[in-house]
């Protein structure tokens, strides 16, 4: 490579890590070309990116963006996915470990700024996707109004029920 060829490889992996909120680093050694297409594919649908590295670049591209604690996650075979719903990917990459009998390793990570082990990944992974923890969220902000409601409401329903009770009662005599 020219050195004009290693900054613009610089500058896209630069583009790549700040991009998202969260990059995944997965060592790829043993995969065949089916499956690492495969892995791309699935990457994709998830709405991710994933990217191959060179080392060496990498580390310059994670320098210049102050991630230095993330440097030891770089070494050997590299990719890079990086995703702005950390959940699916983390998921994505964990379901795809498994299948392809941990030819595909997770190193780790960082989301939000914190580096990421290997386990915190997989317990990443292990959580409901984004939109099912807002769901929970917000089922839990609502349940308390649900419940005033439903109190609220009860007085005069319970009133009427009596109400419509003694009419019936008068009705029948």
């Amino acid at each position: 490579m020219t050195r004009e060829e290693k900054l613009t490889a610089v500058a896209e992996y630069e583009e790549l890590l700040s991009s998202a909120d969260c990059a995944l680093f997965v060592d790829l050694i043993g995969l065949t070309v089916q499956e690492t297409t495969q892995l791309r594919r699935r990457v994709r649908e998830s709405g991710a990116r994933i990217r191959q590295v060179k080392n060496t670049l990498c580390r310059l591209a994670l320098a210049h963006l102050g991630r230095e604690e993330a440097l030891p996650l770089v070494s050997g075979p590299t990719a890079i996915a990086v995703s702005y719903d950390p959940t699916l990917l983390s998921k994505v990459l964990y379901d795809l470990g498994a299948l392809y009998e941990d030819r595909l390793k997770l190193r780790g990570g960082w989301l939000s700024g914190r580096v990421l082990d290997r386990r915190s990944v997989v317990e990443l992974a292990q959580c409901p996707p984004l939109p099912g923890m807002r769901a929970k969220a917000l089922g839990v902000l609502t349940a308390p109004m649900a419940g005033l409601l439903r109190l609220l409401n009860e007085a005069p329903a319970s009133l009427l029920r009596v109400m419509a009770a003694r009419a019936q009662k008068e009705g029948a005599d």
